[in-house]
């Protein structure tokens, strides 16, 4: 069991804001290390069994579903089409009767799940979905899917795998909770490290600075008494106690490393994790998971920091070209954003 200072600095939930501020910066990059972003299409039968969850199984309240702590985390961004929506509102009238469940305590459970979802056009020009379909209203979540280069649709519903998409069961959203429960204790460790040893080096810059002002004739026999002392006393210094605070850091940062690793194997397993090379997808993408407008110019650098792109030359004229001819996003204040319903 990691120690409990693993976990005070960072949990889950700050993973999200924790990405934000490393995003672009290529210091402190490296401690996001393989924190991915996972842009998930959700089905409505992934939504009915939460929502059967929360109102008839949970036995903690205030416990949340991995659905609902994987959002929170931002390590998979929720998308749906608009189609999600009717499809729960008409199947959870069907539970009232079905399972005897208040159907107050329904609808505030969807509203609850609702806020991590972001909705899309259903119909954009810009994708086409070719061939008959066993059910019709698959339709808007495969145009979901093309539309923003998703890693995959989270569903019950076997004929999204069968027409060749990337499909997985609800099991994906339990891999991605134990990836950012064991990235946020590892970030944890990591911190408080780099927290401590900044201390330190600036408490000695100080010390050194101080010695610097000193006339020699003062602050050579400080330095030599310094030196004489802790040689004397080296036998009182608490070794045995900074190995007793280090050996539990250091086992749990490698325990939360070992469990954040095998999680992301699971979760690699089930979905892809490679960036698309369509840039007009990943285009998309980053509008969506920036949260709000890009310029050209923020767009361009976001996609090059997704894919770790090593071509130089300005992607600006090609994005705008692609852009303008995509009907699911909008212009507006010299900024692009995303197209929502």
């Amino acid at each position: 069991m990691s120690p409990p200072f693993s976990t005070r600095l960072f949990r889950s939930d700050h993973l999200d804001q924790f990405r934000a501020q490393v995003r672009y910066s290529t210091g402190t990059r490296y401690l996001a290390g393989d924190l991915p972003v996972v842009i998930l299409v959700l089905d409505s039968s992934v939504i009915i069994a939460a929502v059967r969850w929360m109102v008839g199984g949970r036995r903690k309240s205030g416990a949340r579903s991995a659905l609902q702590e994987v959002a929170a985390s931002g390590v998979a961004m929720m998308v749906a089409p608009q189609q999600l929506r009717v499809e729960v509102l008409a199947r959870l009238e069907e539970l009232v009767d079905e399972d005897g469940l208040p159907a107050s305590n329904l609808l505030a459970a969807w509203a609850e799940l609702e806020l991590y979802i972001r909705y899309l056009p259903d119909n954009p020009s810009n994708i086409e979905i070719a061939g008959p379909l066993r059910d019709p209203t698959d339709r808007a979540f495969l145009v979901a899917y093309e539309l923003v280069a998703a890693s995959g649709i989270v569903t019950f519903d076997k004929d999204f795998a069968a027409m060749g998409v990337h499909a997985s069961d609800p099991v994906v959203l339990i891999d991605l909770r134990d990836f950012a429960r064991a990235k946020s204790e590892e970030l944890g460790v990591t911190t408080s490290s780099i927290v401590g040893l900044t201390v330190l080096l600036a408490m000695a810059k100080a010390g050194i600075a101080t010695l610097r002002k000193l006339p020699p004739f003062v602050s050579v026999p400080l330095v030599m008494l310094g030196l004489l002392a802790a040689w004397k006393y080296r036998s009182r210094i608490p070794w045995k106690t900074f190995g007793e605070v280090l050996a539990p850091m250091v086992a749990s940062f490698a325990d939360s490393r070992k469990r954040s690793t095998e999680a992301v194997t699971r979760i690699t397993a089930r979905l892809p994790l490679e960036s698309p090379t369509d840039l007009g997808k990943l285009a998309r993408a980053e509008l969506l998971l920036a949260g709000g407008p890009l310029s050209t110019p923020a767009l361009e650098q976001a996609i090059r920091a997704r894919r770790d792109c090593q071509d130089r030359r300005p992607l600006q004229r090609r994005l705008l070209d692609l852009l303008r001819k995509d009907s699911s996003v909008v212009y507006e204040k010299r900024k692009w954003r995303l197209r929502t319903a």
